[in-house]
């Protein structure tokens, strides 16, 4: 559909296909986690706000649903930030022949 031409391979699919190539994919607690690079950038901040999210995931039940994801500050001016599974950065988007804007994307793929 037009979603996997947006999206590229499931991550699940990826996640299989890399751990069978993998060596070290039958290991137990081997995974396949889905992380960019930030460079020039603190990122600090966003750790907090993420310790923040879990924090009112766990003191707000159902039907609340927050995804925090993980962040590493590796430095001043560094880091390692999780990303969700299946999407694609507003950059990319952008890049897209016919992207108008957000909210036209998504009242065209949703």
């Amino acid at each position: 559909g037009s979603l996997d031409q947006l999206y590229g391979e499931p991550w699940a699919d990826k996640v299989e296909r890399i751990r069978r190539a993998s060596p070290h994919g039958r290991r137990s607690g081997w995974a396949l986690v889905p992380l960019l690079s930030k460079a020039n950038d603190d990122v600090r901040q966003e750790v907090f706000v993420m310790q923040l999210l879990r924090l009112l995931e766990r003191a707000f039940p159902a039907p609340l649903w927050l995804r925090p994801y993980a962040i590493l500050s590796t430095g001043p001016r560094s880091g390692l930030i999780e990303f969700s599974p299946n999407t694609q950065s507003l950059h990319a988007l952008k890049k897209l022949p016919r992207f108008g804007s957000l909210e036209e994307h998504f009242l065209d793929h949703y």
